[in-house]
């Protein structure tokens, strides 16, 4: 019955919502609500963290993700971290290891564009202007015209900054979703301290990613 799947989505997605609340202290950022919380549902799924999870059967599924300025994230990161300066997500775990998922994610929106933006750089990609007239300035592999936008390698095309600006919103959101993921696991005790564990962390993130189109 169609209105029955319906109701069942209604309720798995309120359910979902209960246990993800999703906070913005940056103005002009619209959240990408629906985006995150299909993630956070993807991740639930997720065979290794349903395994775990099932072991500990008072496990408790309670996150509060919160994006942030630049300059709040660097006090968490310097108070609470031992760090310097800002970065791009924090993550505070309040349970036990694999008491469940409890906790708090910190993701700054301007570490994200500036991790967006320098991944475009070593595309050769540049989503930004640079204000001067006519200079052309060599970036990454690219051409930039400092005036008007990108021009490839060769010189033959330029990319309208209509073009950029869209690959810059698409990088973002698809950054934002990889340091969700990110912060997930390390709520459910994932860490990367060595080399090793950084490869298998990110490889478990894409493996999400994938699962959650």
């Amino acid at each position: 019955m169609p209105g029955l799947k319906l109701m069942q989505s209604s309720a798995d997605k309120l359910k979902i919502m209960d246990k993800l609340h999703i906070f913005s202290e940056v103005k002009g950022f619209k959240i990408p609500r629906r985006r995150l919380l299909k993630i956070f549902k993807c991740f639930l799924r997720d065979g290794e963290i349903k395994i775990k999870l099932k072991k500990n059967f008072r496990s408790k599924i309670a996150v509060n993700l919160v994006f942030v300025e630049e300059d709040a994230m660097k006090k968490l990161n310097e108070l609470w971290k031992g760090g310097r300066g800002g970065t791009d997500v924090l993550t505070f775990n309040y349970g036990e290891k694999w008491e469940g998922i409890n906790g708090e994610i910190y993701i700054c929106v301007k570490v994200a564009e500036r991790n967006v933006k320098e991944d475009l750089k070593e595309k050769g990609r540049v989503a930004e202007e640079l204000g001067s007239i006519g200079k052309l300035s060599f970036i990454g592999k690219s051409w930039v015209n400092e005036k008007s936008g990108l021009i490839d390698k060769l010189g033959l095309r330029k990319i309208p900054k209509k073009e950029l600006d869209k690959s810059l919103r698409k990088g973002l959101a698809e950054e934002i979703s990889k340091l969700f993921v990110h912060g997930l696991l390390h709520l459910c005790g994932w860490t990367h301290e060595t080399p090793g564990k950084y490869a298998k962390m990110m490889k478990k993130t894409a493996i999400i990613l994938e699962r959650c189109p």
